[in-house]
């Protein structure tokens, strides 16, 4: 039979707030199960949400065949809750179904406002003991199970149990004389690639698949997987996410070589010896040309500072060079400030011997002009005086003849 995958849950799960607006004095409907153990033995109760009870064993009235008895017990209220029995139970029904309608037809009372209805279940510890110690009872999608809570496989449709069916197929799952441990490794990615286990020192090739239905990881399947003396009756499936299989499982191998000296530990020793002989040559080729790097690294920048320093002495070379045409311009700068100096005070000089000759020229010319006005002053009485000597001498002259 092949067991479909549940739909996607469409609600959401939360922790019931302690002020809700669901409570018991707001309740419509109500479902109560109650499970009585009588099988002599721990009672695992399985359900789908993937929670696991277990029911401690009772000791029933004297003559009690050993079973388990499970009381459904449902609260409808009259206002707010219709039950269409005819819809659901006026097909051609079965013993069940004929029990559940006269319980409905049978409901009383309950606080004036409520129907109850009880159905009870029954299944012997014979029925468990057929069904491998396991049954799943779809009516109540309840599984049971005397087994050891270990030994007990998973609700079949919660998140886990529908991995262990939809990995392997029923005949190897529920197959008394096919024991052992199956792998399936899932990638839908595609890029994971075959990897090799060692079980036992035996090793086995595990060739990823894909499929959408099923997350990225190994899935390992147990079948006849014993606990003490006892058989357990049913597979169970443990998954490992991909990116945590070599913390949780162990090691999936890239190669059967690798996967076959797994756990041998000459080979191991060996191999340790090898990789740490390789690891050390391939650090020593990596020093080496580490070395040989830095020694280039140390040519290059010794190049480079004497370069620099050629640069420098050039540069030094030139600034002597500046240095030393400033100072002759300056030289001559001041070479030609103490001619114009000198060239000042000669022309100086010169203004003031120009100044001084011109001074005296003027005095000279005073003077000139002074004495000829004196003279023409005197000069009629020159004039007078030589003719009065005339005179006298004219008449001394004629005096004498």
């Amino acid at each position: 039979m092949e067991i479909e995958r549940p739909n996607a849950s469409v609600t959401t799960l939360r922790a019931a707030p302690k002020e809700s607006s669901a409570s018991i004095d707001t309740m419509v409907l109500g479902y109560e199960t109650h499970i009585v153990n009588f099988c002599q033995k721990e009672l695992q109760v399985c359900l789908r949400t993937g929670i696991n009870y277990t029911v401690l064993p009772k000791n029933g009235p004297v003559g009690t065949a050993p079973g388990i008895i499970i009381q459904l017990l449902t609260n409808t209220h009259k206002d707010y809750v219709k039950i269409d029995s005819k819809s659901q139970l006026n097909e051609p029904q079965n013993e069940d179904q004929k029990i559940i309608k006269s319980s409905l037809k049978r409901s009383n009372k309950l606080r004036n406002e409520f129907d109850e209805a009880i159905v009870e279940y029954y299944i012997s510890r014979e029925t468990i003991d057929a069904e491998g110690g396991v049954v799943y009872l779809p009516e109540l999608d309840i599984q049971l199970s005397i087994l050891s809570a270990i030994a007990t496989p998973e609700h079949p449709f919660s998140a886990k149990g529908y991995e262990t069916h939809v990995v392997y197929d029923n005949d190897f799952l529920g197959s008394s004389s096919l024991t052992g441990v199956a792998f399936k490794l899932v990638d839908n990615s595609g890029h994971l690639g075959v990897r090799y286990v060692n079980l036992n020192r035996q090793v086995y090739q595990l060739t990823p698949i894909q499929d959408v239905n099923l997350n990225n990881g190994l899935y390992v399947t147990t079948n006849g997987l014993c606990s003490g003396s006892r058989r357990h009756a049913a597979a169970k499936t443990q998954y490992y996410p991909l990116d945590k299989i070599q913390e949780t499982f162990g090691t999936l191998y890239k190669t059967a070589e690798e996967a076959r000296i797994d756990g041998d530990p000459d080979i191991i020793s060996k191999r340790e010896h090898e990789r740490a002989e390789s690891e050390l040559k391939a650090e020593t080729l990596r020093l080496k040309h580490q070395t040989l790097e830095t020694e280039r690294e140390l040519a290059e920048i010794q190049r480079t500072r004497d370069l620099d320093k050629q640069n420098l002495v050039k540069m030094q070379g030139e600034l002597d060079r500046v240095k030393l045409t400033f100072d002759q311009r300056e030289q001559e700068f001041k070479a030609h400030e103490r001619n114009l100096e000198h060239e000042r005070k000669i022309l100086e000089n010169e203004l003031h011997i120009y100044k001084m000759r011109r001074g005296d020229y003027y005095d000279e010319r005073s003077q000139v002009r002074k004495d000829s006005s004196d003279i023409m002053k005197m000069l009629p009485i020159i004039v007078t005086s030589i003719s009065t000597i005339l005179s006298l001498v004219a008449l001394m002259n004629s005096n004498k003849k």
